[in-house]
């Protein structure tokens, strides 16, 4: 190809090596809306499953803040859980970590790590994980739990949805 100026050349760069696709990328948005919308009505379905306080579900990330640049490989969406009357606390051993206490009358308490009555974010996440997976269209999607977020990866997009839970007394304080 042959360029005239260093301005074309930098734009057609701009376009095809650093710059996401616009279908690509509005095809992602419609995907990530229903994937939400998804996860937001699951608690309907089955009364186990955590709600989600929908006004504050967050799309965050570089994709989200139109810096993603080529490849679009993940798409990262904030689930906040109502926490009413569940108490916080530092933890001793690590810096900016909190144990989060549920009260046994909590619909969380069936989240708890064995007896200790403290939030499990492993069994919230491995619930998430078990609700992705009833939905038929996401069946054949690779889902697993990585860290403190549960990742979708569908087979039939080249990205993943990197999907986080997050804890909210709602509406005064946003716990993440």
């Amino acid at each position: 190809m042959t360029y005239t100026s260093i301005n074309e050349a930098f734009s057609d760069f701009m376009r095809y090596e650093v710059n996401l696709d616009s279908g690509q990328s509005d095809r992602a948005k419609s995907s990530q809306n229903w994937m939400i919308e998804q996860l937001e009505a699951m608690n309907a379905r089955d009364s186990s499953f955590p709600s989600f306080v929908h006004d504050y579900t967050l799309k965050y990330g570089s994709f989200k803040r139109k810096t993603k640049h080529r490849e679009l490989d993940d798409i990262d969406t904030l689930f906040v859980i109502p926490a009413h009357g569940i108490m916080y606390s530092p933890t001793y051993n690590r810096e900016n970590e909190y144990r989060l206490e549920v009260p046994t009358t909590h619909s969380l308490y069936r989240y708890t790590e064995g007896g200790t009555g403290y939030l499990s974010s492993r069994k919230i996440i491995n619930k998430i994980i078990k609700g992705v997976e009833s939905v038929s269209q996401y069946q054949k999607a690779d889902i697993k739990r990585n860290g403190s977020a549960a990742v979708m990866k569908l087979s039939s997009y080249p990205w993943a949805f990197d999907i986080v839970p997050s804890f909210s007394d709602y509406p005064s304080k946003l716990l993440t």
